[in-house]
């Protein structure tokens, strides 16, 4: 078995044993084109803090969003609704594998 799919395969295990304890739901995801997948398992870390680089850092409601590259191909400006809520994917973080996708989004 390679690394991605031993990465897909334990990722499937952990949200059938785990995905309600720890935030894991399914959701519905957009892509910037308009394409609507449902049923995605999406993980949720809300929080709030600084986003930006230069001087003029922009202050607003952020939180983490993962979503799983066996269901979605999540890309820049897509669109996540989880239990009522629109999360929208500005940046990619360096916390993604052959199975999980970890996004910078704006909350709303």
């Amino acid at each position: 078995m390679s690394e991605a799919a031993f990465r897909r395969s334990f990722d499937d295990a952990f949200l059938q044993a785990w995905g309600g304890a720890v935030g894991g739901v399914t959701g519905t995801y957009t892509s910037p084109t308009g394409t609507v997948t449902s049923g995605v398992h999406v993980l949720v870390d809300p929080a709030v803090d600084f986003f930006g680089d230069d001087d003029g850092q922009v202050s607003y409601e952020k939180a983490l969003v993962s979503l799983f590259l066996a269901e979605v191909s999540p890309e820049t400006g897509g669109m996540v609704l989880v239990d009522g809520d629109t999360y929208r994917l500005v940046k990619r973080t360096e916390r993604c594998d052959e199975s999980r996708s970890q996004w910078v989004a704006r909350h709303g």
